[in-house]
């Protein structure tokens, strides 16, 4: 059984750590986005607007920086104040449960701080992630189980007027089971 999971994960572009998690390789394709190489290199800096992904439509209060990106040369900000949200309506809902795999930083560290996974599904919306762990020049990973129909996922963020969080290098990868 656990040379089958690795199989499936090998085939993913992951690896299957026995049961603690999924680790990703940093350069894996990023399925939530669309993206060809695994970050957000291959949009134009700037306002998000209502940005055509692969796989859906991003769109809220964001934008495409350069500079701090975990990998390559940019990453999305999620511009901040109280509640301010970046959403993925995806073309088609999950047919399968699925870990959302993301990597996190605080823009600034003045005030207080919040983000929240929130997988929209047919049900209602279900908060999958509360209070993701993020520090200021630092990213550090997270993840979130998204439902099987789940038609789109929000990153809710909180935090003083002017600022917000960077996220880089954003996955979508099958859940694997112990």
């Amino acid at each position: 059984m656990l040379y089958a999971r690795f199989l499936l994960a090998r085939k993913c572009g992951c690896f299957y750590n026995g049961g603690y998690g999924l680790q990703t390789y940093f350069t894996h394709a990023c399925v939530w986005l669309g993206l060809r190489d695994g970050n957000f290199e291959s949009y134009p800096a700037g306002e998000t607007g209502d940005l055509s992904t692969m796989y859906g439509c991003l769109s809220g209060d964001a934008l495409i920086s350069t500079g701090a990106a975990r990998s390559g040369k940019q990453f999305l900000r999620i511009k901040c104040a109280k509640n301010r949200c970046v959403k993925l309506t995806f073309t088609e809902p999950l047919a399968d449960v699925a870990v959302l795999n993301f990597w996190v930083q605080r823009w600034t560290a003045k005030g207080a701080f919040h983000l929240q996974v929130v997988a929209e599904t047919p049900d209602g919306n279900v908060v999958v992630q509360n209070n993701v762990a993020a520090v200021v020049k630092e990213y550090k990973q997270a993840q979130a189980v998204l439902p099987a129909g789940t038609t789109g996922v929000k990153l809710i963020c909180s935090s003083i007027e002017g600022g917000g969080a960077l996220v880089d290098d954003v996955e979508l990868l099958p859940e694997l089971r112990p």
